[in-house]
């Protein structure tokens, strides 16, 4: 009788490695070469965006030192005018 309950145990325990491995199945499976992959692509995404803002506030200044220059223009052009 014994015996029967080993295979069964067996059994069962085979069936529920099988359901666990359907349900475990559907989610990400990390490993450090994922992690390490996914850490080169965000240092990556990082740079961009700093390189992006950069030259967004690069471009910003400009035009406020366009600008500043001609309001200087306009108001010396104003004063000759007087």
């Amino acid at each position: 009788m014994s015996s029967v309950r080993q295979k069964m145990a067996a059994v069962n325990k085979a069936a529920m490695k099988e359901e666990e491995a359907k349900l475990n199945g559907n989610q990400p499976i990390i490993n450090e070469d994922a992690s390490n992959e996914a850490e080169k692509v965000e240092k990556k995404a990082v740079k961009k965006t700093v390189a992006k803002v950069k030259k967004t506030e690069a471009k910003a200044k400009k035009t406020k030192a366009v600008a500043k220059t001609k309001a200087k223009v306009i108001k010396k052009a104003v004063k000759k005018k007087k």
